[in-house]
C-alpha cells in the first residue's frame, strides 16, 4: 500500500490490547520513514512500546482516551516522558 500512495497512511490496531503495540512495533518498522499514523496509544495497553516504535521510525502517534480530560492530559504527558515530541502526538 505505501509504494501505492502518495499520502502518509494511518496504522489502525485490532483494539486488542495485548497485541495492538507488537503489531504497530513490527507496522512502524516496515513503513519507516513514511511518517505514518499509528493508531493508537492508549492508558490500557502498552503505549511506552508504541512512543519508541514512533521515534525510532518516524511516525505519529494518535493519543486516544474516552471523553476525560485529566486522562488525555495524563496520556500526552508520559508520552512526552517517552521522548515524543508534541509535534508527532495527535489527541
Amino acid at each position: 500500500v505505501l509504494q501505492a500512495v502518495d499520502v502518509p497512511l494511518v496504522i489502525g490496531g485490532s483494539g486488542t490490547p495485548e497485541k495492538d503495540p507488537l503489531v504497530l512495533e513490527k507496522c512502524a518498522e516496515a513503513a519507516e520513514g513514511e511518517r505514518c499514523l499509528l493508531a493508537s496509544a492508549n492508558l490500557d495497553l502498552d503505549y511506552k512500546k508504541i512512543a519508541k516504535a514512533a521515534i525510532k521510525y518516524k511516525h505519529n502517534v494518535l493519543s486516544w482516551t474516552s471523553m476525560n480530560i485529566n486522562d488525555q492530559k495524563s496520556l500526552n504527558k508520559l508520552l512526552f516522558d517517552e521522548g515524543l515530541p508534541k509535534e508527532q502526538i495527535i489527541q
